[in-house]
């Protein structure tokens, strides 16, 4: 199926016991509450977070699918430093260099085995280039005062991106059933978050969108997201996983 076709087919669901949610690969009791009328935002710092697990969750994918793919793994996350490098305003762009060289080396030592590295320590090599990323979105002209907003909430992001990626593992990617050979994941767009796992299409989520349209809208925002490289054609389900709550909901197209 394409966007268009996934979209039309998610438009004709109106029936919330349609999704299927699973904690720990085990069915449960539909977790939708009729009766909520608002979502979380995703503010700045949450984007950042989630980035950075986006990020993150993508080498440990790579990692699982074994060396060949670690390097392949180790390309794409550079190229995507780099290009952060290269759009770095020239007030910065000497500190930003020291980092990707930093998170350079973080990274192969993880990818590669060459020796212990915690998450804590891929997250904070990895920040400063994400908060460049987000900074840059946020005002092209990337001053001080916007890097101070962000250093200020450093550790609301940090254990944020942990809670992501502790949960990612606890849904999803520790379950006797998954296969990490059969996880493709959108090159083209590296903090988009987005996967496909044979036939499914695996959505992130960082919202508290605990209604039958507030999944929808976490699925439309997520089609958006997917690069036109990517190939969708085989899906014939959407996962949702809920990084907030170690929480998977299903719905068959």
């Amino acid at each position: 199926m394409n966007k268009n076709e996934i979209t039309k087919s998610l438009h004709s669901q109106n029936d919330p016991a349609k999704v299927q949610f699973y904690i720990n690969g085990n069915p449960v009791t539909n977790r939708f509450d009729v009766l909520a009328k608002s979502e979380n935002e995703i503010d700045t710092n949450s984007k950042i977070s989630y980035y950075l697990y986006s990020l993150i969750s993508r080498a440990i994918i790579y990692k699982a699918q074994g060396k060949e793919k670690a390097k392949e793994g180790e390309n794409y996350l550079l190229a995507y430093f780099k290009k952060i490098e290269t759009k770095t305003p020239e007030e910065f762009k000497n500190n930003i260099k020291a980092e990707v060289i930093k998170a350079q080396m973080v990274l192969a030592d993880f990818l590669y085995g060459i020796k212990k590295v915690e998450l804590a320590h891929i997250i904070a090599s990895f920040a400063p280039i994400v908060i460049m990323d987000v900074a840059l979105q946020v005002n092209p002209i990337a001053d001080r005062k916007t890097f101070l907003s962000f250093d200020k909430n450093r550790q609301t992001i940090f254990n944020l991106t942990l809670f992501y990626i502790r949960s990612l593992f606890h849904s999803f990617l520790t379950l006797e059933s998954t296969d990490p050979m059969l996880i493709k994941t959108d090159v083209d767009n590296p903090t988009n978050g987005l996967f496909t796992y044979g036939t499914s299409l695996v959505i992130p989520t960082g919202r508290n969108a605990f209604t039958l349209d507030g999944y929808k809208n976490v699925i439309e925002a997520g089609l958006e997201r997917i690069s036109s490289n990517f190939s969708i054609s085989d899906t014939m389900n959407i996962i949702v996983i809920y990084l907030v709550k170690d929480l998977l909901a299903e719905m068959k197209l």
